[in-house]
Order: C-alpha cells, then structure tokens, then sequence
C-alpha cells in the first residue's frame, strides 16, 4: 500500500510511505513499511524516514513506530525518536512524535560525514 498524509500541528509538511500488510484468519493482520516525512518540526527544517511495524490478533494490537537512525536531513540531522498513531472513527489519525535532535559538533573529527 502507498499512502501519501498531510501532517499539520507542531510539525507542518507532507509525507509518503509504503506498507505491506498480511491479514490471516480471526482477523490477525501485521505491516510493516517506511514513511518519509517533510517538513517543518518545532522550526527546524528537513526530512527523516519513520519505520513502522505493527501487528493485531484477536482484537488486540501492538504497533512500533521510530524515527530511522540518522535518517535526518537539514535542521532535523540527529533526530531520534518514537512515535504512536492513533486511529479515530472518522478514519483521521493523531500521531504523537517524542523526539530529541542531537547537535553535532564541528569539531569532533571522529565524525563522518
């Protein structure tokens, strides 16, 4: 599945992702996919990559979501992070990002960039 979100709120942008889905009988059902997500966050400016894995069995669900490491571009290098969704009647979606944005230091050479 492809999707394509707009994300409004205390990060503004866009987003486009790709998921495959398996549903088995009882109504079991896992994906797992990729998201990347433009935009702005808390002012800073930039790109990161969410990866999603999730599963629901007999009613029951478990899903984790986190920022890909160094996946960070522009203002967002040394994002980190984990997200949870959460789903609502209408189809809509609230997604709640705990993040951190690690400053690198220009003069550590042990970086490589």
């Amino acid at each position: 599945t492809t999707f394509v979100k707009t994300i409004t709120g205390d990060l503004d942008g866009t987003s486009r992702g790709e998921m495959v889905m398996a549903y088995a009988a009882q109504g079991s059902a896992a994906y797992t996919g990729y998201e990347r997500v433009e935009g702005t966050l808390a002012g800073r400016t930039g790109s990161f990559i969410l990866r999603h894995n999730a599963f629901m069995a007999e009613g029951a669900g478990s899903s984790e979501v986190v920022v890909m490491a160094s996946s960070g571009t522009g203002d967002l290098v040394g994002l980190s992070g984990t997200a949870s969704i959460n789903r609502h009647d209408d189809g809509s979606h609230t997604v709640t990002l705990d993040y951190d944005v690690t400053e690198e230091d220009p003069t550590d050479t042990d970086v490589v960039r």
